[in-house]
């Protein structure tokens, strides 16, 4: 070829209005003949191979750049045609074989969902990158889903299915027969696959991987006559899931003469030896799962197995030999099988940073906790577990549909920063639920929510009942919107509160031997906006025993032997806004106060509403409040308390109480006991709830910003039509 022959080589475009491949040879050649016809006696000596040598290195840029910069893309697609040109989804190739004899090297194919029953082997010897997992629409590579579009090729039990010397990403290889990888002779880059169903009379049943490389490849129900069930690999194999593949001798998941790192090997048989991994000599196993194999978890005849997980890992360098807990193995259906890792796995972290990979078999970043884990899946911590009665302590719990059982179960899971949502029903635990710092535990859901304002606390009552034999709660995190009852302990019967908070409750029925009978508040701890009534304490607090914050709550019909029947208020506890009523005590009183009580109503109580001893108490109601700053003894006036259910009666104001913008705003809480704001009137209100006026409870309820309590919607149906709306309004305006 002259100079002007290699020139038009270069420019040539071909038929299917791509640059030629064979470009970098042409322009090789253009090279040569260039300096050869040059007049180079003025350059360099005029030493022609010295200008070679010089601008050899510009050639091999160009060579380089132009092998990527021409690279083609093309198409297949079950509804294409081998007779079109494949350069678009819309004129498609129809078979993948045809797109391995049109491509070259550095190529591209894009391959649609659907089963390829090609009429022989696929073979991608000139290094094309194949790709599956489009629907057949796409233009960027980001765009395809390898799980919602499967792409399958099927060897129909006739012929091996891929011989692949290139790059094999997001296939399903199956039904494949062979001497050798009855699915794939692996000899490239493999991954993303899922191999199964595939046979060999020799080794390698789903993948023979002769100095390639497998990766995040799923690989079962694969056979060998010989050895490597799954895989038989000279390579590579990482980040991989191997579970039921059988061989007829030894390596029922993997044959290991290479590397397998960081995979997980599970239910494989093998008739002699390795029913997991047989590893042999001068190969290595790092990270590693191999569990309930057959015939050993890993044989290893003189190779090197460390920081991995099997039945003998009693021995080597950071092994361990206990059960990983993946996320479900029940039934005898492995497709359904999940191999993932529980969060108290003790896989997790346990593995070593030394050749592990970047990224586990579903693309989460190494490592997430301390270290890496051991297996193919990277443990994500999830930030929320959800609780059903009808769930099942053997689930992850991250998602209402596969819930755990057991509020225990749940806040043994979670760390610092999770939160825990418990759905509607009677919780009766088998031992008290310790709730750590930092985790929100949450209750009231009817376990469909997704989001915390869809709860309804309410219509959805979660209970945590103790049996009478045990404290039902000791928390340190936040615990909201749950039913206390039945608890039993020397301190804190329902509730031992440290450094925690306690929103949103209702603590009934508990009984301590000693002090808070319902909850102990001890210091850096927060009580707020509970309802506690009928606990017990035979020593002091009936309700509460309070060494730090106790806000908004209405503390009723408890009892404490010695002092304080709803609340005895330490020395660096603070009582706000709460309402104290018709508790008992042989001692004392409603209120046993050595700290600060601001904005209270105690009244009603046996002996005194509240006791001084040494506290401060200002802007509260009780019977000897005469004296102090902006306290007064009048009847508080509360909707109603009459008859001896004290779960029917209403602690709300009434429109004439003395204690309605009687109150103090210092320190005072934004809100009240409802969620109504404060103040309401000229002032805030002394006590749990802020009177609201009829007018504005209507008007709440027909825009739907609150919904109203049976009394209120009892009170404000100012007409008796049984109907809150307009009318209502018109009725009181009249009187």
């Amino acid at each position: 070829m002259g100079i002007i022959g290699a020139v038009g080589a270069i420019g040539d475009v071909g038929a299917c209005g791509k640059p030629c491949p064979n470009f970098p040879k042409y322009f090789l050649q253009f090279t040569f003949l260039f300096v050869e016809n040059l007049n180079v006696s003025n350059i360099w000596g005029g030493d022609k191979m010295k200008i070679i040598r010089r601008i050899f290195p510009v050639i091999a840029f160009w060579m380089i750049m132009s092998a990527s910069a021409f690279a083609v893309r093309y198409y297949v697609k079950p509804t294409g045609s081998d007779s079109n040109s494949g350069d678009s989804w819309t004129s498609a190739f129809k078979t993948i074989e045809k797109a391995t004899q049109t491509a070259q090297s550095g190529d591209v194919v894009w391959v649609a969902e659907g089963t390829y029953a090609e009429s022989k082997t696929v073979v991608n010897s000139k290094g094309v990158k194949f790709y599956g997992g489009f629907r057949g629409t796409e233009s960027q590579f980001s765009q395809r889903d390898i799980s919602a579009y499967p792409t399958i090729i099927d060897g129909e039990n006739a012929r091996q299915c891929v011989q692949n010397a290139g790059v094999l990403d997001g296939f399903h290889i199956t039904r494949g027969r062979s001497d050798v990888g009855g699915g794939i002779d692996n000899t490239g880059i493999m991954t993303n696959c899922i191999v199964y169903n595939n046979t060999v009379s020799s080794d390698g049943g789903g993948i023979y991987n002769f100095k390639g490389t497998v990766t995040s490849c799923t690989v079962y129900s694969n056979n060998a006559e010989f050895g490597g069930g799954g895989i038989y690999n000279t390579g590579t194999v990482t980040n991989c899931v191997l579970y039921s593949n059988n061989a007829g001798y030894n390596g029922g998941g993997i044959f290991n003469k290479g590397t397998a790192t960081n995979c997980t090997v599970y239910g494989n048989k093998a008739l002699l030896s390795g029913g997991g991994i047989y590893n042999d000599i001068c190969c290595a196993v790092i990270n590693c799962i191999a569990w309930s194999n057959n015939n050993t978890d890993i044989e290893n005849s003189g190779g090197e197995v460390k920081y991995s997980c099997f039945g003998d890992g009693t021995t080597g360098e950071g092994n361990i030999a206990v059960n990983p807990m993946f996320v479900n193995v029940s039934g005898d259906d492995p497709t359904k099988w999940d191999l993932q890792l529980q969060p108290n796995s003790p896989c997790i972290d346990a593995g070593t940073s030394e050749g592990a990979p970047g990224f586990d078999i579903l693309g989460v970043k190494r490592p997430k906790g301390a270290g890496f884990d051991m297996g193919a899946y990277e443990h994500v911590k999830p930030t929320r577990y959800y609780v059903k009665p009808t769930g099942n302590d053997s689930n992850w719990g991250v998602t209402w549909a596969s819930p755990l059982k057991s509020i225990v179960t749940a806040t043994e899971y979670a760390l610092k920063g999770d939160e825990v949502w418990v759905a509607e029903g009677t919780y009766a635990e088998s031992k008290t639920v310790v709730n750590n710092e930092g985790v929100a535990l949450y209750g009231g859901f009817a376990g469909t929510e997704s989001h915390l304002s869809q709860r309804d606390i309410s219509a959805h009552p979660t209970i945590i009942d103790g049996g009478g034999i045990r404290q039902c709660v000791q928390n340190s995190g936040v615990l909201d919107g749950f039913h206390i009852t039945r608890g039993r302990s020397d301190v804190g019967g329902g509730i031992f509160n440290y450094s925690g908070a306690v929103t949103n409750c209702i603590v009934y029925e508990n009984k301590s031997t000693a002090n808070g009978g319902g909850i102990y508040n001890y210091k850096n701890s927060k009580v707020n906006n509970c309802a506690v009534y009928e606990n017990n304490a035979s020593g002091k607090g009936g309700g509460i025993y309070n060494e730090s914050a106790v806000i908004n709550c209405t503390v009723y019909h408890n009892n404490a032997s010695l002092d304080g029947g709803g609340i005895y208020n330490d020395n660096e506890g603070t009582v706000t806004n709460c309402t104290v009523y018709f508790n008992i005590t042989s001692s004392s009183s409603g209120i046993y106060n050595k700290g600060i009580v601001t904005n209270c109503i105690a009244w009603g109580n046996s002996l005194t509403d509240i006791k001084f001893a040494g506290g401060v108490i200002t802007y509260s109601c009780f019977k000897v409040g005469a004296t102090g700053e902006g306290n007064i003894s009048d009847n508080p006036l509360f909707v109603n308390v009459t008859g001896n259910d004290p779960t029917k009666w209403d602690l709300q104001l009434q429109p004439k109480s003395p204690c309605i913008d009687a109150g103090t705003s210092e320190d005072a809480p934004d809100s009240d006991i409802l969620g109504v704001k404060r103040p309401q009137g000229a002032g805030v209100d002394m006590g749990a709830y802020e009177y609201v006026p009829p007018i504005s409870l209507i008007i709440w309820h027909i825009l739907g910003i609150k919904k109203l309590t049976p009394t209120q919607k009892t009170v404000v149906d100012d007409n008796k039509d049984n109907i809150i709306d307009v009318a209502d309004i018109v009725h009181i305006l009249k009187k």
